[in-house]
C-alpha cells in the first residue's frame, strides 16, 4: 500500500518527512546560507541529485518533494 509524504516540524530548523508513521527524510532550513536542504533518500537526496536539492524556501522544497513523489 501507498502512503502519501506529510511534514511534521520538530524545531524551528528542521522538518521531518514522514511515509505513514515512519521517517523518510528531513529538510533542514540553513539561515546562514538563506535556504533548505532536502534529504529524503529514495526521492531526493544530494548524494543522488546534486545540485538540486537545495530550495530558498521549506514551501518551494515541499512542492518539489511532493511532485517527485507523487510520479
Amino acid at each position: 500500500m501507498y502512503t502519501k509524504l506529510t511534514f511534521r516540524p520538530i524545531k524551528l530548523e528542521t522538518i521531518v518527512v514522514m511515509r505513514g508513521d515512519k521517517v523518510a527524510g528531513t529538510i533542514k532550513r540553513y539561515r546562514a546560507h538563506g535556504g533548505c536542504i532536502v534529504r529524503v533518500p529514495g526521492v531526493m537526496a544530494p548524494t543522488s541529485h546534486p545540485g538540486r536539492c537545495f530550495f530558498p524556501t521549506v514551501a518551494k522544497a515541499k512542492a518539489v518533494l511532493l511532485g517527485l513523489d507523487a510520479e
